[in-house]
């Protein structure tokens, strides 16, 4: 937890109703991220706040460049938190956040990639730039590549369906059809290797959703399109302040 943005500590709370654990940092902090194995914190740090990216200007509003200063990895055992200095994309038109996350077998972190090829580009544990894992960068979806390395999420052009699950190996390209009349918007996170959590709202005709886009649920789909689980009740507005945004980690 952060008690502010940006803030000069870290929190972690030890249990339902436990005390909080703090740990200091070198510099101040925007976002901050659980490794998948619960046992690291991956912070980004700013040197202002990053949801503040507008100023006004001559009656209008001007992007402020991001004040992204690098990313801090904790490690929970020790308490030991290392800063990285990491410049942002000069080339990354978007001011504002810009917050790194974790590969899939938290041995890596990346950020958005603004300069073709690739979508993402990733640093070791230690700030230096790194490969990313086989397909990885090929996306700008949540869900990246499944856990055995075969399916990665994709947006295809697709007047039947907004996404796709692409096959490394062979390139099929799998559409994630309307199922049990659920529009697939985005594909979050990975079950398994069979299954994949997506975004989805109450379909009403072609691209086009009961409500509006932002009246969304969780949905489990498998990658074969015969199964769909509802996970959650749906957001009303996930664009209003107070909306709730899911929290995926391993278990």
């Amino acid at each position: 937890m952060l008690e502010q943005v940006p803030a000069r500590r870290v929190g972690v709370v030890t249990g339902r109703g436990g005390e909080v654990r703090w740990i200091d940092l070198e510099r101040p902090a925007g976002a901050v991220r659980w490794s998948p194995d619960a046992k690291k914190l991956l912070v980004t740090n700013y040197g202002g706040n990053p949801d503040e990216s507008y100023i006004p200007v001559n009656n209008s509003q001007k992007m402020m460049p991001t004040s992204r200063t690098g990313y801090t990895v904790v490690d929970l055992d020790s308490g030991r938190a290392a800063f990285h200095a990491l410049e942002p994309d000069e080339n990354n038109r978007f001011g504002g956040r810009q917050d790194f996350s974790w590969s899939t077998d938290g041995t890596l972190v990346w950020e958005h990639n603004s300069t073709p090829p690739g979508t993402k580009k990733f640093y070791d544990l230690d700030g230096d730039p790194r490969p990313g894992p086989p397909g990885a960068a090929e996306t700008y979806e949540a869900a990246g590549v499944s856990p055995d390395g075969r399916w990665i999420s994709a947006r295809i052009p697709d007047k039947n369906a907004a996404m796709a699950l692409k096959d490394v190996r062979t390139g099929e390209v799998l559409s994630v059809k309307p199922i049990d009349g659920q529009w697939v918007e985005q594909l979050v996170a990975w079950a398994d290797d069979d299954h994949v959590i997506t975004w989805a709202c109450e379909s009403k005709g072609f691209n086009s959703c009961v409500g509006s886009e932002f009246r969304n649920r969780l949905l489990l789909v498998d990658v074969n399109g015969g199964e769909a689980v509802p996970l959650t009740g749906y957001r009303e507005n996930n664009q209003k302040p107070g909306s709730w945004e899911p929290v995926f980690t391993r278990r």
